[in-house]
């Protein structure tokens, strides 16, 4: 059973407080007892708790006194006509004295972990109190050394409703500020997210977190290359499935090796990683921002893989070279094929169809391969590889047709092979192409390369097809020298008996 902390109590959808996950809701103590602060004072509810905002009353006792910040936020004469209310103020204060907190040293590494499962555990609790409290402003703002926070109200039913703060923005679909039971919205719907934008620095480094505090357990190198964002909405639904939200993160570090990006939210889990991969996608990324859908509400971030590989920047140096040496020799091939007309026509087609698909292929990997910022565009490519590829293989099988027949029926002039060349290169890998597309297409294009990816056997659909041919055209080499070596025996025995007859 889950237990809340003090000052939250549990909201179930049995109680009707939810229809999603269940979640801690802050209680209103100023509300429950209102002599909190003594008879005929004043009580002010804040995130977990509440205080007296009187001078002279201490902690001693029951009474909390609040803090400078939260004082100014009370009796500020500005506040009611702001655009940021009392309980907005009032909860960024109380932000503020989170990371204050949370920001003595710490000597352990695992309590940096803690501390931040601290931080973005409050952070959902005040936005979550915030989106609930019904305000005339349509937006409402309050920025921090540490972090900034942002309030959206009275949004358009029809178009996509963003808001942003230091540099990251989150856009969402207005059907899911809908009531699930009513089918409209409310007047109050609101969404909310704060971006945490020194979480490096809390960490005690100024440049990356610490490895072993957000690495996942498949690349311990992976950093921290953003803020976090932690977001809320009025729905009591978390999950989205079918209107995913959509966080842009402006980078830490620019990306300019093109290395890995890794769309990532806060697990809370503090024994292995706390950051997992479940539910968000990587729908863009450049040098300076990465784009990520999420299906869930929580806190958001993104990886960046710290350095690559020792040896990879050598095979890449290898692959551009071998790759622009073979283009350019392929079209040398193409021209002499097309220009030659002293080869078997049915021959001269299978080896001009055969360079033309390695040339496609063969360019589009060198310069599309990479090209993983745009998820689209990038399981685009890995589907024009995979049948340019799978072509490869086809014609290679054609080949390897026509050499067994032209051994085999040397005499004959004209074989039913060329009819059915096309249909056989370009429509069976056009055949599993689709095939595969249709039952995986979210397997095209991964994080790492614009090629298939390996979590659902996507790839058997080349591997395989591919190891078939090379079989049958072994097998075809095999019976076509067999064959070679039994008409040359022949060949050489009527020789010999042509020679004894002379």
């Amino acid at each position: 059973m889950c237990k809340c902390d003090e000052g939250f109590f549990l909201c179930l959808s049995i109680n009707n407080c939810t229809t999603g996950r269940p979640y801690c809701k802050d209680k209103d103590e100023c509300k429950m007892t209102k002599t909190k602060c003594g008879s005929n004072a004043t009580c002010v509810n804040t995130i977990g708790s509440y205080c007296c905002p009187f001078s002279g009353i201490t902690q001693s006792g029951t009474k909390k006194a609040c803090s400078r910040c939260e004082i100014e936020c009370y009796f500020s004469k500005n506040s009611i006509n702001s655009h940021v209310s009392k309980q907005m103020c009032l909860n960024s204060c109380q932000m503020k004295a989170l990371y204050t907190n949370m920001g003595r040293d710490v000597e352990r590494a695992s309590d940096e972990t803690s501390k931040v499962a601290k931080i973005l555990d409050n952070a959902e609790r005040i936005l979550r109190s915030l989106v609930e409290v019904p305000w005339n402003a349509s937006e409402e703002r309050k920025s921090m050394a540490e972090f900034d926070i942002v309030i959206r109200r009275h949004m358009s039913p029809v178009e996509p409703i963003v808001v942003s703060a230091h540099g990251n923005s989150m856009e969402i679909d207005p059907v899911i500020l809908m009531d699930t039971a009513t089918g409209k919205r409310s007047r109050n719907s609101a969404i909310a997210f704060i971006v945490h934008k020194n979480m490096t620095t809390f960490l005690g480094n100024e440049s990356a977190v610490r490895e072993e505090t957000l690495a996942t357990p498949e690349r311990k190198s992976d950093v921290l290359n953003s803020a976090i964002i932690t977001a809320a909405i009025t729905s009591k639904t978390r999950d989205f499935p079918t209107h995913p939200i959509n966080f842009t993160f402006s980078h830490i570090t620019a990306n300019v090796n093109n290395s890995i990006i890794r769309c990532v939210y806060w697990t809370g889990t503090l024994n292995g990683t706390p950051w997992s991969p479940d539910g968000c996608e990587l729908v863009f990324s450049n040098k300076t921002h990465t784009v990520c859908q999420a299906f869930h509400l929580s806190s958001f971030a993104i990886l960046m893989a710290l350095k690559d590989l020792p040896h990879v920047f050598a095979l890449e140096v290898i692959t551009y070279i071998g790759l622009s040496v073979s283009l350019v020799f392929l079209l040398l091939a193409i021209i002499t094929f097309a220009t030659c007309q002293l080869v078997n026509d049915t021959r001269r087609t299978i080896h001009i169809h055969l360079c033309v698909c390695l040339l496609v292929a063969d360019f589009i990997f060198l310069f599309g391969i990479s090209l993983t910022g745009n998820r689209i565009f990038c399981g685009i490519i890995a589907g024009v590889l995979h049948y340019t590829f799978l072509a490869v293989f086809a014609w290679m099988f054609l080949e390897g047709i026509q050499l067994y027949l032209m051994v085999q029926v040397v005499f004959v002039p004209k074989v039913p092979l060329k009819r059915y060349m096309l249909w056989v290169g370009y429509g069976f890998p056009a055949l599993i192409v689709t095939i595969s597309a249709a039952v995986s297409y979210e397997g095209y294009g991964t994080e790492s390369s614009c090629w298939l990816s390996t979590k659902n056997f996507l790839p058997c659909s080349f591997f395989v097809p591919a190891l078939l041919i090379s079989i049958i055209n072994f097998i075809f080499l095999c019976k076509t020298l067999m064959t070679l070596k039994k008409k040359l025996s022949d060949v050489i025995s009527e020789n010999k008996t042509l020679g004894k007859q002379r």
